[in-house]
């Protein structure tokens, strides 16, 4: 249980680094945007395994779980790759006179 627990919270930290990645933390540097990156589909391909393991044993609690914590991480994924696309164009609000940087 501790390991799906820990799955869980992963996926909300997830959610929660992009959700204030997507508010306006967008000087992060791309070092950290392609760590977020990596990870995420590192997890998404692990969960297969598990997501078929926990199928086959019934267990749908657990099942229930990993669905919610890779549908919240998908989440992530899809609103960081429109933010970067919205700094690349240069379609993303700021401060008069601010730089934004370009990755």
């Amino acid at each position: 249980m501790i390991y799906y627990l820990t799955y869980v919270i992963i996926g909300l930290l997830m959610f929660i680094f992009s959700c204030i990645f997507t508010c306006g933390a967008y000087k992060v540097n791309d070092c950290a945007i392609t760590t977020f990156f990596m990870y995420s589909f590192v997890h998404i391909f692990l969960t297969i395994g598990l997501i078929v393991w926990e199928a086959l044993t019934a267990g749908w609690i657990q099942l229930g779980l990993i669905a919610v914590s890779d549908v919240i991480l998908i989440v992530c994924l899809f609103s960081v790759k429109y933010l970067m696309e919205a700094i690349r164009t240069g379609n993303i609000y700021h401060r008069p006179g601010e730089v934004l940087y370009k990755y």
